[in-house]
């Protein structure tokens, strides 16, 4: 479970080390990685250490990302893109 205390959209590791996760990891701009183990012996997740290097795809314009998950994605994407092109990043 990726957790960060600095955003709104994003849930805060309480729950989760209530629950039995474990704390294994830092990341940029707060991010906190926790696993629930079902097997030892298996290696723990990590983040990745190449984030300038993944970044540079996106340098330029806006991108954005997104998943099917919830809803109202559609929406805010949308909503994005109108606010985008009225500041002039499109």
């Amino acid at each position: 479970m990726v957790t960060n205390m600095d955003t709104s959209w994003a849930p805060g590791p309480d729950i989760f080390l209530k629950n039995g996760f474990q704390h294994v990891e830092d990341a940029p701009y707060s991010f906190q990685l926790y696993v629930y183990k079902l097997n030892r012996d298996h290696s723990d997740l990590y983040f990745p250490n190449n984030w300038v290097q993944r970044l540079v795809r996106f340098s330029e314009g806006l991108t954005i990302l997104r998943t099917h998950q919830c809803p109202y994605l559609e929406i805010t994407t949308q909503n994005v893109i109108e606010a985008a092109e009225k500041a002039g990043i499109l």
